[in-house]
């Protein structure tokens, strides 16, 4: 609906941010996510540091305080 669109923002800088480009996934579940240009090409979730890597979780993986990839729970990669 037009409220969540006109609340769409990257989930890395809090940017508003529609669109969904370069098949960016939250790290603790693999959902798609929003990632401005900006914080693309930083790279986040590239970063050797878990902590910098957080920073692309999806916004229920933060409200929940999700912070271990479902990989490591589950011996599995959700690609």
């Amino acid at each position: 609906d037009k409220d969540s669109i006109a609340d769409a923002k990257c989930c890395a800088c809090d940017k508003k941010w529609d669109r969904y480009v370069g098949k960016k996934k939250c790290y603790t579940c693999a959902v798609p996510i929003l990632l401005c240009q900006r914080c693309m090409s930083l790279k986040l979730d590239k970063n050797d540091d878990p902590a910098v890597r957080l920073k692309t979780r999806c916004p229920l993986c933060v409200k929940e305080n999700i912070t271990k990839p479902s990989f490591e729970v589950t011996g599995t990669r959700g690609n």
